[in-house]
């Protein structure tokens, strides 16, 4: 903070953002934070996977790897956890409902879960948008992967390319592939259909991905999401800022989902370096940005702040 204070160049919070971008907690940080959405954790998958996903998504980003193309990476991953890491993902799914529901609730902001057994009480999705999504994935299964039997919970992703699609109860009949909100896409035979739901959701045209990732971002910036809670996008819980979102969605795709771009352009904004001090005019206001809302330091930057300060090393394994 001092040496902070004492520089005199213009470009002196630039700077500093850039030289935290390059320090290894930023990696420890968000690597963490992507774990968690990822539901990387060995109550799910084995332990040498769990290490191993871990290590994938360090990887992505400390390469600041763009958001749609590890995206797709994962949605198209198959085999065991030597073969491909990123495997992990479908792993850690019970079933291809499980894997509906994550797809959509990390990767658009969406809570696809009521529209499982009935139409969405607050949004347009039906049964048939569920499972036409599901249709997508209903080529995916694991098992015990045979290579590590004595490995608890260490499966292999396989891929059926002839599977059919999803059924939907109500109607008893296949419900075709189906974009959430969007067409029902003509696919060849025996096409590895994620693929095809990988490109439609990462495109540049699909506001859902790169409006639900960046209000999600905003949110571990601030106290909230422009749009809060950062999971449950709906047209019945819109944006607090609209103009905002929408700003920061055309910046994020026109730098190719560049996450540190936005990051960037999020830190060194009016709103976020505002005091956390309000004034008569805003201090009941916790929803428009208007000052800075403390917030809790992390649990896990808390400890790593106590062992820095007591010098006493804790070993997580």
């Amino acid at each position: 903070i001092n040496a902070f204070v004492s520089d005199k160049a213009a470009n002196k919070r630039e700077k500093l953002i850039d030289s935290l971008f390059e320090r290894p907690e930023y990696v420890d940080h968000w690597s963490l934070k992507w774990g968690d959405l990822l539901q990387n954790s060995r109550n799910l998958v084995s332990a040498p996977s769990m290490f191993l996903f871990r290590e994938h998504i360090r990887g992505a980003v400390a390469a600041n790897t763009p958001l749609d193309e590890f995206t797709r990476t994962l949605l198209t991953a198959k085999g065991g956890m030597t073969d491909d890491p990123a495997s992990v993902f479908f792993a850690a799914s019970k079933d291809t409902n499980d894997t509906v529901e994550r797809v959509t609730q990390v990767f658009c902001g969406v809570r696809m879960l009521c529209a499982r057994c009935h139409p969405h009480p607050m949004e347009n999705w039906t049964q048939a948008d569920y499972f036409g999504i599901a249709s997508f994935f209903s080529q995916v299964s694991s098992r015990q992967d045979g290579r590590y039997p004595t490995v608890r919970n260490s499966k292999f992703v396989s891929l059926n390319l002839a599977a059919g699609s999803a059924t939907n109860p109500r109607s008893g009949k296949p419900q075709p592939p189906r974009f959430l909100g969007a067409e029902e896409p003509t696919l060849a035979p025996n096409q590895d259909r994620r693929e095809a739901y990988a490109a439609w959701l990462t495109s540049p045209k699909n506001a859902l991905f790169a409006r639900g990732l960046v209000n999600r971002i905003w949110s571990y910036f601030s106290h909230r999401g422009i749009i809060d809670p950062v999971d449950d996008i709906r047209s019945t819980n819109p944006p607090i800022n609209p103009a905002l979102l929408d700003a920061l969605t055309k910046d994020f795709v026109d730098h190719k989902f560049d996450v540190r771009h936005l990051m960037k352009r999020i830190v060194t904004s009016a709103t976020y370096q505002r005091t956390s001090v309000p004034n008569d005019s805003n201090r009941l206001d916790e929803q428009n940005f208007s000052h800075s809302i403390p917030r809790r330091v992390p649990a896990e930057a808390l400890l790593d702040s106590l062992i820095q300060a007591t010098g006493v090393p804790e070993n997580i394994g």
